[in-house]
């Protein structure tokens, strides 16, 4: 189901831990892949983590604290079969 190439569709679990998956059933279900990754290996700080998914590309938005969770996630995410290319847009809150 695909609602048009500029919406995001937000179904189950994505809407409720704020991922989108914007292709239909193939891009959710790489989706829930994305999360349930993050969600294991970065248990820390995953839910500061929002996986965008379209066209099997993740785009991964967010804040962290430290760059080696930024650069985690994305190796993270990097791993997950189906994934076809990241972009890593997670920002990094600023220690005063």
């Amino acid at each position: 189901m695909r609602a048009g190439s500029d919406v995001e569709i937000r179904t189950g679990v994505e809407a409720e831990l704020g991922c989108c998956a914007a292709g239909g059933a193939a891009d959710a279900e790489l989706a829930r892949q994305v999360l349930a990754a993050l969600r294991r290996e970065l248990p820390l700080c995953w839910q500061q983590i929002r996986p965008v998914v379209r066209d099997g590309g993740v785009t991964l938005e967010g804040r962290v604290e430290w760059i080696h969770q930024r650069a985690e996630a994305e190796s993270i995410v990097r791993g997950v079969r189906g994934v076809a290319h990241v972009v890593n847009s997670i920002a990094l809150t600023a220690h005063l």
